[in-house]
């Protein structure tokens, strides 16, 4: 499979899946559940989760039945928040892994030095302030009345889309939810990946697991990190790290940025496989797992919860990775076709995908593809959607920075908290 044909690949193997009663059956929470077929059933309650939801409950309900579905029917938000609670959560984390894989099978992945580069990194979600969400995310350090939940990602920064994510109880730090990311890639059995990681993440442990598990990183070091590194006249050299009695040979490198500041990286690649020239390039291609949260929390509204309860927010979190993934494989379509019209162009910049007009544009699109079962029909509609979403380009400008920012929902819930005390 080559990434062109990654979106179509995995719209086909979702319609598949959503429709045996094997995935009903896995997904349902309890065997009661779902044995009629009523106005919203399983597979509706899963679409309208998927699609895009950012007006109110009832106006998407609204919308859902009569665009997507092409039935005028009356159906509560009641009902729909009733339906949602008997769906677990890994139907849509099953849904998200079904990206990861055929992301991971593209023939064309692009690649660093014949490394497929996962950048690692971690945020937070600032959810409502309700019982039983405190309970299952537990109380933040941050700020006492607002209640967190820790989130990572593992990130293919040059195939920009999502390899494992994770959404855990504020309290769990990055490093323990870094061992399990590694764990998982393992699990992928992906022989060439390279770990790219921030100070933050500096563990002998972490180092001892993937040096014992043969994984390739590159991690930036802080000053305390290591004496010997620090102090050393060198720009690079060989250091070791201890752990549990074990011993485990790095490679450090240093560089100064454009201010002045010294950087220090540590790896366990030798230097024939990735020269000391190329390493600081390598790390700043972490950048790429940055902008994704820009992606996720501000383009696709992770924040914007469309339920208050602890099974909702998990639901959303892994249906939110998986359109991220979504969009991302349309990208390679579609930034293609516009390299493709540029061509002959003078134009000063390149240009790429708009994605929030991508988004946008799949609104209700995206799920009447999922549910089409005629072949020729999915693939006229994916074509349409593809031709229209070329069309909305913007330009690539070099040297810009994304700072990540608490979105504005954010603020606002903040803002709200502080007027209730």
């Amino acid at each position: 499979m080559t990434r062109n044909n990654a979106f179509k690949i995995t719209i086909e193997e979702v319609n598949t899946l959503i429709r045996k009663y094997e995935f009903l059956i896995e997904n349902r929470l309890s065997f009661k559940y779902f044995s009629r077929k009523g106005k919203l059933g399983f597979e509706n309650t899963i679409m309208m989760l998927l699609n895009f939801m950012e007006k109110s409950k009832q106006t998407e309900i609204n919308d859902f039945f009569e665009k997507v579905i092409g039935n005028k029917v009356t159906v509560r938000k009641q009902s729909f928040d009733e339906a949602r609670e008997k769906i677990s959560y890994m139907a849509f984390k099953t849904l998200y892994e079904v990206s990861v894989k055929n992301g991971l099978s593209t023939e064309d992945a692009m690649l660093f030095e014949g490394f497929r580069l996962l950048a690692v990194d971690g945020s937070t979600l600032l959810l409502e302030t309700q019982e039983e969400l405190f309970n299952y995310f537990g109380p933040s350090t941050s700020y006492k009345d607002n209640v967190y939940a820790r989130i990572s990602l593992v990130g293919d920064v040059l195939n920009n889309f999502i390899v494992d994510a994770d959404i855990t109880p504020y309290h769990k730090g990055e490093r323990e939810i870094a061992v399990a990311h590694v764990e998982q890639i393992n699990k992928l059995k992906i022989k060439n990946a390279l770990f790219l990681y921030d100070r933050g993440y500096w563990s002998p442990k972490l180092i001892s697991m993937m040096c014992d598990k043969r994984n390739k990183f590159l991690m930036r070091m802080s000053s305390n990190a290591c004496k010997f590194v620090t102090d050393s006249e060198n720009d690079n050299g060989n250091f070791v790290v201890k752990h549990e009695k074990k011993e485990y040979n790095l490679r450090f490198f240093k560089f100064a940025l454009p201010s002045g500041e010294i950087e220090i990286l540590a790896t366990n690649i030798d230097n024939a496989t990735i020269s000391n020239d190329k390493l600081s390039e390598l790390y700043f291609m972490r950048w790429g797992v940055e902008t994704k949260y820009g992606t996720l929390k501000t383009k696709l509204q992770m924040e914007n919860f469309s339920g208050k309860s602890v099974l909702a927010v998990l639901q959303d979190f892994y249906s939110t990775i998986f359109l991220s993934n979504l969009i991302a494989f349309a990208q390679y379509v579609t930034d293609d076709m516009i390299k493709d019209k540029n061509f002959d162009s003078n134009l000063k910049y390149a240009y790429k995908t708009n994605v929030n007009q991508a988004i946008g544009f799949l609104k209700d699109k995206l799920v009447i593809a999922i549910l089409e079962n005629d072949p020729d029909k999915r693939d006229k509609l994916i074509n349409y959607l593809f031709d229209n979403i070329s069309k909305n380009s913007i330009p690539i400008r070099p040297n810009r920075h994304f700072i990540r920012r608490e979105s504005l929902i954010k603020f606002r819930k903040r803002a709200v908290s502080k007027t209730a005390l």
